[in-house]
This record gives structure tokens, sequence and C-alpha cells, in this order.
């Protein structure tokens, strides 16, 4: 028996992308993550231009309402940013992770994307591992806690394994957030939102 060796393709994405996914997350690709990390970005304004049917995202060291707070991967092989709420207010579908060229303005400090213009193939796997950082509630992120009880409410009573699987929510968060009584209780293996 000969065996051939197999040679597998990489890919050495160099065009910055920035993609919307199901879960109400703005991703950065490796190209794009290393230029906002190089230059410092931490905070970021989310701005929308209707007619023209753009979004940016600009930086900025405001401590501002409006802001949104940048989370890198380790490593900085990506960014993300929970912005539910602003993917809502643009319209974008739900039930679909879409990814878009990017294209960095670096006096202006801001990444435009023109959303009639998807790319086919997104370069940002749709499912990644969740910075470690807990979102508060404050610029309208969700904390874990009411991940799940969105989840229970959307799919009603499941298992601590289902809820882990579809929020990506490590055991040891997922056994935390499941021990807060006066929300969530088990019957029969399966978790329930306290009426």
């Amino acid at each position: 028996m000969s065996y051939e060796i197999y040679n597998r393709d990489i890919i050495r994405v160099k065009t910055p992308v920035i993609t919307l996914n199901k879960r109400g997350r703005i991703l950065f690709n490796v190209a794009a993550t290393k230029v906002l990390h190089e230059v410092g970005v931490e905070i970021v304004f989310l701005m929308w231009d209707k007619d023209a049917r753009k979004f940016a995202v600009r930086a900025t060291n405001k401590k501002d309402t409006r802001a949104f707070n940048l989370r890198y991967s380790s490593g900085n092989k990506w960014a993300a940013i929970s912005a539910k709420g602003f993917l809502n207010h643009i319209g974008h579908n739900k039930d679909k992770t879409v990814s878009y060229q990017a294209t960095w303005d670096k006096d202006q400090m801001t990444f435009e994307v023109s959303t009639d213009r998807p790319q086919q193939h997104s370069p940002v796997p749709t499912k990644q591992p969740q910075p470690t950082q807990q979102s508060t509630t404050g610029n309208g992120h969700y904390t874990r806690k009411q991940e799940v009880v969105n989840f229970l409410r959307e799919h009603g009573p499941a298992t601590k394994g289902e809820i882990m699987a579809k929020l990506h929510i490590p055991t040891g968060t997922v056994a935390y957030v499941m021990n807060q009584r006066d929300t969530f209780v088990n019957r029969e293996g399966r978790w329930h939102l306290v009426s």
C-alpha cells in the first residue's frame, strides 16, 4: 500500500475582513486585528450610514456610553465586539453569518464596510472561542446569566450540555449561573426558568 502525503491549503489572509455573525458579534480577521492591535485600539464607536448602506468601526479613547469594548483573543489572532443591538439597528439578518472586506482609514482610525458587497466565503471561522472577559449590561451587552435566560426563553428547557454547546459557555460558568435558584430550576435533568 502506498500513501501520499496530503498537502493542506494554508490560506494567508492579508485583507482586513469584518464578519457579522449569528450571535450578535462583530468579528475581525487576523489582518484587521493586526491593524487594530498595532495602533492600540481598545474602545470603538459603531457607526451606520443608512443611505450608503455602510457601517464603520472608529477607534476612540473616550469613555462614552455609546462606545463598545473591543476584545482580543489570546495571541491576537482575532478580535470581537458584542453588538446585538447595533446589528439589529443596521438590519443584519440574525440567521446568517456574513463577511465583508473592510477598508482602513488610518487618518480617521476607522474601518469602513459596505454592506452591499458581502464576501462569498468567510475567512473568519463562524465558531470562535469567546474572549475570557465578561460583558456588562452597561452598553447593552448581555451577562452570561442573561444569555442563558434568553436561550431558555427562546428554546425552552435544556440540559446543561445543550446550554454549553449552543452558547459556547465553559462548564464552570454554566454551573455557577445555574446555581442561582431564584432564576433557574432543574426538573428531571433539564433546566427551566423559575416562573
